[in-house]
């Protein structure tokens, strides 16, 4: 399970609010690429009027944890935790405004 949180200013050091983002999809190599999960809840936390919900995602800071589940519970051992600072990138920017706007579907790899 995909868990995050809406952006927050990059100097933030922790964080211990997450929503759940949905499944994961399928990995490509050795990786998996959220950001379409992400940017469909970012459109939902717009949608709220309290400011915390509204720093910009370029060069803000992200927190995502993901969580095995086995039999219906969440396997502590399996959890994967980290943040990072959302770069600056026209392409995801691109994306942010499309989903945001509705007027590009989700893309797909």
């Amino acid at each position: 399970m995909v868990q995050s949180w809406a952006p927050y200013h990059a100097g933030t050091r922790k964080n211990d609010l997450y929503a759940f983002l949905g499944l994961p999809p399928p990995p490509v190599g050795e990786e998996i690429d959220f950001t379409d999960l992400y940017l469909k809840k970012l459109k939902e936390w717009r949608k709220i009027d309290n400011q915390r919900y509204h720093v910009p995602l370029e060069g803000s800071k992200v927190f995502v944890r993901v969580l095995q589940q086995m039999n219906g519970w969440q396997n502590e051992l399996g959890r994967f935790q980290a943040s990072a600072l959302v770069p600056g990138n026209r392409d995801l920017r691109a994306r942010e405004l499309a989903a945001l706007l509705g007027k590009w579907p989700a893309a797909h790899h």
